[in-house]
């Protein structure tokens, strides 16, 4: 759909038997002049939390790690998202990706996430029900791409995604 001058595309990625990522969506007609937003969901990531374990109330500070530098992850699937969706002949990824959000269950937390080192972001916990849940970074990364004789600018949102990585427990009470 349209939004004032950026066209946004919703992509849905699912991770190979090979380990490479495909995206499958359809650029329609859209304004010479309008960037192009590209979002990429659920880039499984191999990494932990530590703590593993909060309360239900929120509040505990975690670090988010994984085995892959997290920006370099970023870049390339942004810079994959971008060749699947317009067949360039040549592009680089604008600046460093930021990261935009970190996202326990779904809940966004209450911030600021900070990105401790490549490998590493630190976070606090929102408050959120008991269970087992997933821990989503999302990043932003500006791609420019060649596209025949046009240079455009493309904005693609990352979301990587540490499957099963927190639980929740209710806190303890003490009756007496």
């Amino acid at each position: 759909f349209m939004t004032d001058r950026t066209i946004i595309l919703r992509a849905g990625w699912r991770r190979a038997a090979a380990g490479l990522l495909a995206l499958s969506l359809a650029l329609g007609a859209r304004p010479a002049d309008a960037a192009i937003t590209l979002t990429a969901n659920l880039v499984l990531l191999t990494g932990s939390a530590t703590p593993q374990v909060g309360t239900t109330a929120g509040g505990t500070t975690v670090d988010i790690t994984s085995v892959e530098s997290l920006l370099a992850l970023a870049e390339n699937v942004a810079l994959q998202a971008t060749v699947d969706a317009l067949g360039l002949v040549s592009m680089s990824v604008e600046g460093t990706p930021t990261l935009a959000d970190v996202e326990f269950g779904g809940t966004p937390t209450p911030g600021p996430d900070l990105q401790q080192s490549l490998f590493t972001v630190r976070s606090v916990t929102p408050a959120h029900a008991a269970g087992l849940v997933h821990v989503d970074l999302v990043y932003r990364v500006v791609v420019k791409a060649q596209v025949l004789a046009v240079l455009e600018t493309v904005n693609v949102t990352v979301r990587l995604r540490l499957a099963n990585g927190y639980t929740y427990v209710a806190p303890h009470t003490i009756t007496t």
